[in-house]
């Protein structure tokens, strides 16, 4: 009996980890200027988003900074996107939902040649579009991620799985 209800609770831990790192497929060929590549960072192969023309690097959304995906998912009203560029670049972030602009954010790239943004999401689908200039080099361009906010209930119920009494 005791060996079923450990097999129970870690069958429960292993559909959290999955559905908690669920990405979503996006196969409206929407996932513009940017492509998934792989960098060494402390002696490890990290996975980070990079416009195509290499100007701009996204290294962490949210608390994910192992492996940045196109599409990511989370339960929490507000993220942070990281990541770098060169100094004097300006960045706009629009966050949309179907066709409505829901937030605008602008920033600049300073010294450090890095940027972080707090972003708020609404729930359901959150298309954001990066938007980077950079006049002293004519760099410009774009790319877009898409995170998915789950809903309360959704949190909820994944909750629901793992009460499991008299352990």
């Amino acid at each position: 009996m005791r060996t079923r209800k450990i097999f129970f609770v870690l069958c429960m831990m292993l559909m959290m980890g999955l559905y908690s790192g669920v990405v979503y497929a996006n196969d409206s060929g929407e996932a513009y200027n940017i492509e998934t590549t792989t960098v060494v960072k402390d002696g490890q192969e990290v996975e980070i988003l990079q416009s195509q023309d290499k100007a701009l690097q996204i290294t962490q959304i949210g608390q994910n900074s192992k492996s940045v995906k196109i599409a990511t998912s989370t339960f929490n009203e507000r993220i942070l996107i990281s990541g770098r560029a060169k100094q004097g670049t300006s960045l706009k972030f629009e966050i949309y939902q179907g066709e409505d602009c829901l937030n605008t954010y602008d920033t600049s790239v300073g010294i450090t040649e890095t940027f972080s943004q707090m972003l708020d999401l609404v729930e359901g689908n959150n298309k954001v579009f990066l938007y980077y200039t950079n006049g002293e080099n004519g760099i410009e361009g774009y790319v877009t991620v898409f995170i998915e906010r789950e809903s309360t209930e959704n949190m909820e119920e994944l909750m629901s799985w793992l009460d499991v009494p008299n352990l």
